[in-house]
């Protein structure tokens, strides 16, 4: 069962739940952030049939395959970064005391130079399925 779409109008083209604006990726992230599963089913409103295939989705890396010009990977995900040719923040950011600020002053981030490069970098979201996967055994 695939409750996963790609949707030029809903998400931009990123994989999202069947009939939703809710990203592949941002599932699996709030999932994992979440204390337990049962929290982020209730909180999202999503079912336990679309965590799954989002889990599976992105476990398999079945974004992989653009079908269209219009399709994305998700935001937050390295996938999306490599895809867009992501190059370091470093190099337009300053720190201060473990806040970084843009050169040109227009941005402030509350962390350091390497967090936020963290953060633009983007996770790996085949990992975080993973982790979704582990913690949905237990239930």
């Amino acid at each position: 069962m695939n409750l996963i779409e790609r949707n030029e109008v809903r998400g931009f083209g990123q994989p999202v739940l069947l009939g939703r604006r809710l990203t592949v990726f941002n599932t699996l992230f709030y999932a994992n952030a979440r204390n337990s599963i049962g929290e982020f089913l209730e909180e999202f409103a999503v079912s336990i049939d679309e965590l799954k295939s989002a889990v599976s989705y992105c476990k398999n890396r079945e974004c992989k395959t653009l079908h269209h010009p219009t399709d994305k990977y998700c935001d937050g995900c390295i996938l999306r970064s490599f895809a867009e040719g992501y190059q370091s923040t470093k190099n337009d950011f300053t720190e201060e005391g473990g806040i970084s600020y843009s050169k040109d002053g227009t941005i402030i981030f509350l962390g350091t130079l390497t967090e936020l490069d963290d953060d633009e970098f983007g996770q790996l979201g085949w990992i975080l399925a993973e982790k979704v996967e582990k913690r949905l055994l237990v239930l």
